[in-house]
């Protein structure tokens, strides 16, 4: 196992972690993951300390018109 495994797995032991990775160029909604996170966290108080979301947002892999948006957006 490599050691950034290990400390990833050592910070988040015992917790639910959720994974979320995404285009930026095809997934224009992550904020929306986030703020439905935040959401689930104040309707259901009892996950908070226990869930965690990692978000991974890869580079776009070509040049749109709406890359800019996009950009804004996380």
């Amino acid at each position: 196992m490599r050691q950034a495994d290990k400390e990833l797995k050592q910070q988040f032991e015992g917790k639910n972690v959720l994974l979320g990775v995404d285009d930026m160029d095809i997934f224009k909604g992550i904020h929306l993951k986030l703020l439905a996170m935040e959401h689930m966290l104040k309707e259901h108080p009892n996950w908070q300390g226990r869930a965690v979301l990692i978000q991974i947002a890869n580079p776009p892999r070509g040049k749109g018109i709406n890359l800019e948006e996009v950009q804004r957006e996380t």
